[in-house]
């Protein structure tokens, strides 16, 4: 997988939670809903990952948000 600007993309930072309130570009872009109706299971999460792994994808980082307010 490439970026804009030619070059190669082999990582991915992946975010795991259930609510999310913290307003990122990448939910908030024309016709995304940041509301989830559901959580993935974790045959879908692999079934994702697996997608991600045949476009290149070649390091995973899983996080989690955990803010306390």
């Amino acid at each position: 997988m490439e970026d804009q600007w030619g070059r190669t993309i082999d990582y991915l930072r992946l975010s795991v939670t259930d609510s999310c309130n913290l307003g990122c570009i990448y939910c908030r872009l024309p016709g995304c809903s940041p509301l989830l109706q559901s959580i993935l299971t974790d045959e879908e999460i692999f079934q994702v990952l697996s997608c991600f792994q045949e476009l290149g994808i070649r390091k995973l980082k899983i996080k989690s948000i955990d803010r306390k307010s």
